[in-house]
């Protein structure tokens, strides 16, 4: 019988849970350890397939059942790993400091979910599946401030979306470590050497914590690099193609490296990279620019660059 082991396997791990009651399982082995308490997971099961309440039938003996054994599983994996990805951007969104279902009030997969956590999760532990700690999956927004008539920030989402909101870092984990690769393969293909690549994704962690949805409330800053209308026109960001992830990517290659060769024109320190980024490039040429007269190369000196040799030793390991 073909997937005799594997059922048995899947039922002596979750016996006859539901696929609600086995996500909820899984979420708490995740997120589950020491210091760590799951306080509440509500899941709106009507959205799933079969409203999410098939339990794994009992093992049988003849073709037929295992062909309907095979089929069950399959639906109930399926239902989970769309659960399970669903939950981890809740979990993503709330640990970020910027989910509020008030200002919210939807969810791409679940019309209703909560998910309420109490987590011992630091900077400092490494996800076993990339080899990258917390820190380096990028900042998370603060859902303050005032939303500008120019922002992005309130467009709906695509609803294939996998991102929670416009904050930064509002994503799952797979989607910033899809847009990581593609950094470091566009940057490669660029020319760019490891120091100017791990730079780049640097300077994305600290924008967009790597959310290709998001949006600045404060002006038009916009995607992975949070270019400004004007940059990103000149970097060929339009109407048309601005949520396009690798068109994304490619304009903050693009940008970075010239802002790379202005700073070396001017025989300024990479802090200047960011700086420029930040400040625009007009201003560098000025006798006074200084971490006074403009804030971009405070905030590279304390908060871009640190990150910037954490991703170096990431990328030469790779």
């Amino acid at each position: 019988m073909k997937y005799e082991g594997l059922l048995k396997k899947a039922r002596s791990t979750y016996g006859n849970l539901t696929a609600a009651d086995a996500g909820t399982k899984r979420m708490s082995e995740k997120f589950g350890g020491s210091g760590s308490k799951i306080k509440k997971v509500d899941i709106d099961t009507s959205k799933l397939k079969g409203n999410g309440l098939m339990a794994l039938p009992s093992l049988g003996d003849t073709d037929d059942d295992q062909s309907s054994l095979d089929l069950a599983y399959q639906e109930v994996l399926e239902e989970r790993k769309v659960m399970m990805g669903e939950i981890e951007a809740r979990h993503s969104s709330f640990s970020g400091g910027d989910y509020d279902v008030a200002s919210q009030g939807k969810f791409n997969a679940f019309g209703t979910m909560l998910v309420e956590i109490d987590s011992d999760e630091t900077a400092a532990s490494t996800d076993p599946a990339y080899g990258l700690t917390e820190e380096l999956y990028g900042s998370k927004g603060s859902g303050k401030g005032e939303i500008v008539k120019q922002s992005y920030f309130n467009l709906a989402l695509p609803k294939n979306s996998t991102s929670t909101s416009r904050s930064a870092g509002a994503t799952t984990k797979a989607t910033k470590q899809k847009v990581i690769d593609m950094i470091i393969e566009t940057g490669y293909k660029a020319g760019m050497d490891d120091e100017e690549v791990a730079y780049t994704l640097a300077i994305a962690a600290h924008e967009s914590g790597f959310n290709p949805e998001a949006s600045a409330r404060e002006s038009s800053a916009s995607g992975v690099g949070q270019f400004l209308n004007d940059t990103g026109t000149k970097y060929g960001l339009n109407d048309g193609n601005r949520w396009d992830l690798s068109m994304q990517v490619q304009a903050l290659v693009d940008h970075t490296q010239d802002n790379f060769e202005v700073v070396r024109k001017k025989s300024l320190s990479n802090d200047y990279v960011y700086a420029i980024h930040h400040d625009g490039q007009t201003k560098v040429s000025k006798q006074n620019y200084s971490s006074t007269s403009t804030p971009g190369l405070n905030i590279s000196k304390e908060k871009v660059m640190p990150l910037v040799n954490k991703y170096l030793t990431y990328v030469r390991s790779l």
